[in-house]
């Protein structure tokens, strides 16, 4: 069991159950535990954007300095961006019996349930190596996803000029000013 973050509440219940009895206690779900599944992938700094008019995407950066010049590129555009350091989990497009597969690592796979009613299964990776990532995330109707980025995750390293003033930008080009 891994320990997970707790809002007030929940934290004020997680210390009331530690006053029970050990008997009585491991017979209660306790909000501070969570099964553990193996992610085997680093975590990185990431930014979620959503641009007006386009499928949201996920750009991940090794690190901090590129994705803050990243973010600060992206003011005054129609785009709305979350930043988080963490892991983007991929899932699979599905298979042919329409069964999708979350990624969590190197050697493991959990389908994704249609209802809340079905059994959370762990799977080898193995048995979804056939299949191919889905890339802009998308769940919905296949033919929709015409978007303009070929790839939802996007592991990009800035250019050297990418952050350089723009042409139109006269400030601090060093241009004397007459008084």
């Amino acid at each position: 069991m891994a320990d997970v973050s707790l809002d007030e509440t929940e934290q004020e219940y997680a210390d009331n159950l530690m006053a029970l009895p050990l008997a009585l206690s491991e017979h209660i779900d306790r909000p501070d535990t969570q099964e553990s599944v193996d992610v085997d992938t680093p975590f990185s700094w990431c930014v979620c954007e959503m641009p007006e008019g386009d499928f949201p995407r996920v750009r991940v950066f090794n690190d901090f300095d590129a994705t803050l010049r990243h973010v600060g590129k992206l003011e005054g555009e129609e785009v709305s961006a979350w930043i988080f350091f963490g892991t983007p989990i991929s899932f699979t497009q599905p298979d042919n019996d329409g069964v999708r597969y979350l990624i969590t690592s190197r050697r493991e796979a959990f389908r994704l349930p249609t209802s809340t009613s079905e059994e959370i299964l762990s799977v080898s990776r193995e048995h979804v190596s056939n299949l191919n990532i889905q890339e802009d995330g998308w769940l919905g109707e296949p033919s929709l996803t015409k978007s303009a980025h070929a790839s939802y995750y996007v592991h990009e390293a800035p250019r050297n000029d990418e952050f350089d003033p723009s042409d139109d930008d006269d400030e601090g080009r060093g241009e004397a000013l007459e008084i």
